[in-house]
């Protein structure tokens, strides 16, 4: 859990308020072209006052409202600052600060005359500049920043694979080309079939110019490589 400057009050036209909305928003830092490019989307939604089109404009506006009265800590460069919200205690020695040299500034006006108040307001006043801390808002609480982390990369199992589906075409058996049979005596057989069927004119049949070794060799390899191919799509599944 982390402490950081209170949330504004809201009230119409605060530019505090959309600023701050805007950086939070944002995720709590931001560079002044984003807090800018923020704060305009939502201007219309809390002001009616007109937008600070002008960066220029802008960035004081950020600095008079935010920055002063310790809501906003800048980083970076002058020309790019980077905006972020200030720890409780960055924004308690600023808001302090600012509160005790008014109540002082205040309560004189009133012990000289020039300034009406109620018991009520002087005792305010003077707990004030008895400890400047006493009147200020509570911390906001949130939660720490969760740090991203890059997804582990996917392992490579090209080689497991290849030594997967090597050992399944070694378990391959390799036929016995003594025991192929013979393409030759197929079609004998079945010239003499369709004789028996009464054909007058049987059609020629090609011979087969492959050879029955070299056939099946190709078979074999082709079923070869369909099985390693699943086995490999099935270990990557696992």
């Amino acid at each position: 859990m982390k402490k950081i400057a209170p949330f504004p009050k809201k009230y119409a036209n605060s530019r505090l308020f959309i600023i701050y909305e805007a950086l939070d928003n944002l995720g709590g830092e931001a560079s002044l072209a984003t807090l800018h490019k923020e704060s305009l989307s939502i201007w219309k939604q809390y002001s009616t006052e007109r937008k600070p089109i002008e960066r220029t404009v802008f960035r004081k506006m950020v600095l008079s409202s935010c920055v002063s009265p310790g809501h906003f800590h800048s980083n970076g460069s002058r020309s790019k600052p980077i905006y972020r919200f200030s720890t409780y205690e960055e924004y308690q020695k600023k808001a302090s600060t600012t509160a005790l040299a008014r109540s002082m500034y205040t309560l004189g006006r009133i012990e000289n005359g020039l300034l009406k108040a109620s018991e009520e307001t002087i005792e305010k006043l003077q707990r004030i500049i008895d400890d400047p801390t006493s009147e200020l808002p509570p911390a906001r609480i949130i939660k720490d920043a969760v740090q991203k982390t890059e997804p582990p990369k996917p392992k490579d199992n090209t080689k497991k694979v290849l030594e997967k589906a090597a050992a399944t075409m070694e378990r391959i058996e390799k036929p016995d080309p003594e025991n192929a049979t013979n393409m030759e005596e197929l079609q004998q057989n079945l010239e003499k079939l369709l004789e028996r069927q009464g054909a007058t004119d049987p059609l020629p049949i090609p011979k087969v110019e492959i050879g029955v070794w070299h056939a099946i060799t190709g078979t074999v390899i082709i079923t070869g490589l369909l099985v390693a191919a699943f086995t490999a799509m099935a270990f990557n599944a696992t």
